[in-house]
């Protein structure tokens, strides 16, 4: 790294070329995207911080693309974390600011915000070049696991895919404001209009993105090369608007539908999102974006775009499954579990709250291996699931504790009847390896009987106490 003279923070050689590839991203000073919002909601939720933001990194300030926990959209560069993040692909975590004579006595650390913790995901573009970082930040120090490093790798490379999109969507912006004037292009910029249809085909496999048009007059469809692909049709289809039916599932060829008709009576653009389903059955996310060419106030031309966003959407439901799944049992984990109480107190339902612990779990690790000991939790996992039902979540939240909320009107002899289950659950042999154990568990019951306002975190206590008394 090097020092830039009166600069007090370090900068890669190649940081020129940086922030010319930042540019051409077209994404800096552009307004909010659910998309990226999306993200640092996850992130927050995944990781229990305070402060998220995809943040990126420009001359002479670090700016917010999406952020929760600041009340400013940029800050000096001077005082930014990731002009250490963007130096290489790898994550840079600070598990304690006062301990790191980098820091210490940065302003963010010692003014609010407050900085003591701060992990932050390289977003890299074309190159090997760094946008800036997908970091979350807290006000105390903290250490992370090697599963929470691996999904903030997976988040930052989300949050770089969408930005590289940026990139492409402005390309083909520009050469569809080219299309729209084509009619009217003399020879000599007919040989340059080829020369960017080479262009958009290579952007169009790229981001497997393709190009639509009809002519409102005729009613002819055109597709470029890429929508020929991302139907999986040969050449020799010919497109209209009555042969796309086949292409949709009828729900979402009906939502499509609802969006085109809407277009077509203000004779503004639309965006849908949806799936379909190629000519080979495959299904298909799709993104579809829609203009209009006005000549004299009537629509002469429709335009647009439609994009595979499939891999996109497959990695943020991959997201979601690991905020809310225990990874080894697949069942709720602990910040589902008090998300499920409070949606129970915001319908001012009754609840009752089962915590239970394995007895003898620690003799089993130590006797036939941490194999055995996860086994065990899985098993008893899969036998849980009998006692689940309307209006009942079984997660488990840490070690051998395992906890069930039953919402609905308090009745004890129902509660007596699933601790009942429980113990036998717990109690039936197991085998791993060919070799039979078993194991006994301790159970705690807080009740919330009247429905209304209390307070999770206490009726959680409440059962961790009965817990600790069985």
């Amino acid at each position: 790294m090097t020092y830039i003279s009166g600069k007090t923070y370090p900068m890669a050689r190649d940081e020129t070329e940086r922030l010319a590839c930042l540019r051409q991203l077209r994404v800096l000073d552009t307004g909010i995207d659910p998309v990226f919002e999306h993200i640092v909601d996850l992130a927050k939720s995944i990781f229990q911080v305070p402060i998220v933001l995809v943040s990126l990194v420009d001359e002479d300030r670090q700016w917010f693309k999406a952020w929760r926990g600041l009340e400013v959209r940029e800050i000096s560069r001077e005082h930014a974390f990731c002009n250490y993040t963007i130096l290489s692909s790898e994550l840079h975590v600070v598990e304690d600011t006062h301990q790191d004579e980098r820091f210490c006595s940065n302003v963010l650390v010692t003014a609010p915000p407050h900085i003591r913790f701060y992990a932050g995901c390289p977003l890299e573009m074309q190159d090997g070049l760094m946008a800036g970082s997908l970091c979350i930040i807290d006000q105390v120090p903290r250490v992370l696991s090697a599963r929470e490093l691996e999904q903030l790798r997976l988040l930052g490379a989300t949050t770089a895919s969408l930005l590289n999109q940026y990139r492409t969507a402005g390309a083909m912006r520009d050469i569809s404001l080219e299309l729209v004037h084509a009619s009217e292009i003399v020879e000599k910029q007919r040989l340059e209009l080829r020369k960017q249809k080479r262009l958009l085909d290579c952007a169009s496999d790229l981001a497997k993105i393709g190009a639509w048009e009809i002519d409102c007059k005729t009613g002819e469809l055109l597709w470029s090369d890429g929508m020929y692909a991302l139907h999986e049709v040969g050449r020799n289809f010919n497109p209209s608007t009555s042969s796309l039916k086949q292409f949709y599932p009828p729900d979402d060829f009906r939502r499509l539908m609802k969006h085109v008709t809407r277009s077509q009576e203000t004779n503004q653009p639309y965006l849908f999102e949806g799936q379909m389903i190629t000519s080979k059955g495959n299904r298909r996310w799709v993104r579809l974006a829609g203009q209009v060419e006005l000549r004299n106030g009537v629509a002469v031309r429709r335009f647009g775009m439609k994009q595979d966003i499939t891999e996109e959407k497959l990695a943020l439901e991959e997201i979601k499954r690991l905020a809310e799944r225990d990874p080894l049992t697949g069942l709720r984990n602990r910040a589902q579990l008090m998300a499920r109480l409070t949606e129970v107190k915001r319908r001012k339902s009754p609840v009752s709250l089962i915590l239970l612990d394995l007895d003898g779990f620690k003799d089993i690790n130590d006797t036939h291996g941490h194999a055995a000991g996860d086994q065990c939790l899985r098993e008893i996992a899969t036998r849980l699931q009998v006692i689940r039902g309307k209006g009942r979540l079984v997660a488990r939240i840490g070690g051998d504790e395992f906890a069930v909320v039953v919402e609905g009107a308090f009745d004890r002899l129902a509660l007596e009847r699933i601790a009942a289950q429980i113990l036998t659950i717990a109690s039936t042999p197991l085998t791993f390896n060919g070799v039979s154990f078993r194991c006994g568990t301790s159970i705690g019951i807080a009740e919330h009987e009247k429905g209304g306002a209390f307070d999770e975190a206490e009726l959680m206590g409440q059962a961790d106490l009965a817990l600790y008394t069985a």
